[in-house]
């Protein structure tokens, strides 16, 4: 027993490689004497995932007798132990040095004389004994320390999947009363200064999806004889959330805003997030802006940054926009308008074909830098008038999407360009090279697939991108994407410019979403610190060394640590969307049972198949054991039945239709 938590018995649930004779002579050159420190993450069949701090390292597979206690995002020492599986090395638990979560939701159980909380997830199913006896809450559900202690009870049992979502990432519901009183505290603060530069005549812009509720980005787009200025206003958070007040301690601990299909759970108060700070129509707002000049080939020359004030001309919405450059020009009647007084570039229609231009121009030059675009579509959830789910569809990439994600790409990297030429440590947004043997595996699926690229250019992105364009149309394209995404590292915080791989970028960094990503909010501040209320002018046509060297070696080291906490914090907000889209899908789902579907198997694991749902954007998972002795390729097209959903395993099992099917149709696929 650990800490008052009893685990009941859990047998081992994984294959076994049959080759012990290359288990040995692999583990023969492993050091098994060492320790690793890192994360765990267990699945749903109970064994484990190995994350170790050192990038060098490699993930390891835990068995479940090797767990020792550890439950998910705990920070652990592992010791490497001789593997059982694909003769790796497999991983033993030694320590558990820190617990991932601070709560659990349980329901309350008589065992033997006590009453215990008994806790039961994805890969997991244990026992808290309580502190304090009590008969009333027998059968409650309720949230619960590993000490015992009962937090809350919970009354309403349909929000309990949704709070167990929240605890296990660590996502506060609200904001403590402090922070709320210094956010409406901040109405006494005034838009006016001498030194902000009034951009309020040009007809900017914000260009956002029908459900967004913060606004923080306007652009415009100013034609030249010479080439293009683009201006990025980016809302001035910064002026509002002072470094070491209570609104930036709570904005940090929190780290980022996170989504949900019917909620957000903001990283800032919604007084700041959906008031001050949101860029809205018609009214004046403080912002930070890039002010970046092209080429006329749609090349980055030079960049001045400065604190302004605008006010957008119109909300604008992704569908909206792509109607008004698909030909429709009464689309935007009404909606904005030109703004009153002298505009140097003309009036709202205007601006936005100058945007298309030059968007245009930057989607040319990024091929020509050659970087790797996944094109997977997010899934749209949709809500009927009750409240209750309607359909789930698969989104739609615009080239309005495309126009928005070039110019805050161009924003981002004129900022990590200047703030690294003047030698002032930053959070870089890295992504670092992939690992050889998953990006081996990738080009293993696709030569099996009867796609044929050199081995050399899986480390490259320009090549790799080269490589893989002319396959964008071939049917099994989303499967190569969403295998290339899963062969690659995660992207990350610090202040190191190891450079980012997909972008195919030497520097980059986050400064366009300040109201729901801090390390946004953190290169906002480094650059108010070096332009002082003036305007800071940079060349972007010089290159930068590959070796930087910072001026301050301690604020470096502070940015380090706190690159590793928001990129932790990242992770978990991802891995709660996740969690509550497959939430959705299942309460979804739930009314299929017994349903058949045509399905397409999208990708898998050791343990099954993952299958789509047409005409339905939802996954099910076909187990390895539901065969009946048929093999499954990526890309099938199989007749399957919707046997079971689990709202614990956010799961849908799937059975096959057909027993005794052979063969299932192929996707082919001949090259032109």
């Amino acid at each position: 027993m650990l800490m008052g938590v009893q685990f009941p018995p859990r047998a081992p649930n994984f294959a076994e490689a049959s080759s012990r004779q290359a288990t040995s002579i692999v583990n023969s050159k492993i050091n098994f004497n060492s320790t690793l420190k890192g994360s765990i993450k267990i699945h749903r069949d109970g064994f484990g995932f190995f994350i170790p701090e050192d990038p060098e390292e490699k993930d390891l597979f835990i068995a479940p007798s090797h767990l020792n206690k550890a439950l998910p995002n705990d920070v652990v020492l592992v010791r490497k132990i001789p593997g059982k599986f694909d003769h790796k090395p497999e991983g033993h638990v030694v320590k558990v040095i820190e617990r991932g979560r601070k709560h659990w939701i349980g329901r309350i159980e008589k065992k033997g004389k006590s009453l215990v909380a008994h806790i039961v997830g994805k890969g997991f199913d244990f026992f808290i004994p309580l502190k304090k006896e009590s008969k009333g809450l027998l059968n409650q559900n309720i949230i619960i320390d590993l000490d015992g202690h009962v937090i809350q009870v919970l009354k309403d049992s349909s929000s309990i999947e949704v709070l167990k979502i929240f605890t296990a990432h660590d996502i506060p519901e609200k904001f403590p009363d402090e922070v709320l009183l210094d956010a409406k505290n901040l109405e006494n603060i005034s838009l006016h200064s001498d030194y902000r530069r009034d951009l309020r005549k040009l007809p900017i812009l914000t260009i956002d999806g029908i459900k967004a509720r913060d606004f923080d980005d306007a652009v415009y787009v100013q034609k030249k004889a010479d080439g293009y200025v683009l201006f990025v206003s980016i809302a001035d958070v910064a002026h509002y959330v002072k470094q070491g007040s209570s609104l930036d301690n709570e904005a940090r601990s929190r780290g980022t805003s996170v989504y949900f299909p019917q909620l957000c759970v903001p990283m800032l108060p919604e007084i700041i997030s959906n008031h001050w700070c949101s860029l809205k129509a018609g009214e004046d707002r403080l912002t930070l802006t890039a002010e970046i000049h092209f080429s006329s080939q749609g090349i980055a020359e030079k960049a001045f940054f400065y604190e302004s004030i605008i006010r957008s001309v119109k909300r604008g919405i992704y569908e909206e926009i792509q109607a008004f450059f698909d030909g429709d020009a009464n689309v935007l009647e009404g909606e904005g308008g030109s703004p009153k007084g002298d505009s140097p570039g003309g009036g709202l229609k205007e601006n936005l074909l100058m945007m298309r231009e030059l968007a245009q121009l930057l989607i040319k030059q990024r091929k020509i830098r050659g970087v790797l675009d996944f094109d997977l579509p997010e899934p749209q959830v949709n809500f009927g008038p009750q409240g209750e789910i309607s359909s789930i569809t698969r989104g739609v990439r615009l080239f309005s999407h495309q126009l928005i994600e070039e110019f805050m790409i161009a924003a981002n990297v004129a900022v990590a360009h200047a703030l690294t030429k003047l030698g002032h440590p930053l959070l870089f947004r890295v992504h670092d090279k992939p690992d050889e043997e998953k990006m081996f595996q990738f080009w293993e699926f696709l030569k099996e697939s009867g796609i044929k690229i050199p081995k050399t250019s899986l480390f490259s992105p320009k090549e790799l991108a080269q490589n893989l364009e002319p396959y964008r149309s071939h049917p099994m394209a989303p499967i190569f994407h969403q295998m290339l995404l899963r062969s690659l590292k995660q992207a990350s915080y610090q202040p190191e410019p190891i450079g980012h791989f997909g972008l195919n970028l030497p520097y980059y960094c986050h400064f366009t979403s300040p109201i729901r990503r801090y390390p946004d909010l953190v290169v906002h501040r480094a650059l108010k610190d070096i332009f002082q209320n003036k305007t800071l002018e940079v060349n972007l046509n010089h290159s930068l060394p590959k070796k930087v060297h910072f001026k301050d070696d301690e604020f470096f080291h502070k940015l380090k640590n706190l690159g590793k906490y928001l990129s932790k914090r990242e992770r978990l907000a991802m891995e709660a969307e996740r969690e509550m889209l497959d939430y959705t899908r299942c309460l979804f789902a739930s009314q299929w049972i017994g349903e058949s579907f045509d399905g397409i198997v999208r990708r898998m694991n050791r343990t099954g198949f993952f299958v789509e749902l047409a005409p339905h954007f939802v996954e099910g998972f076909l187990p390895k054991s539901a065969l009946r002795g048929n093999y499954l390729n990526m890309g099938d097209l199989i007749p399957v039945v919707v046997k079971d959903v689990s709202m614990i395993d956010r799961l849908i099992f799937l059975e096959l239709k057909e027993k005794k099917a052979k063969h299932f149709k192929r996707v082919k696929y001949r090259r032109r």
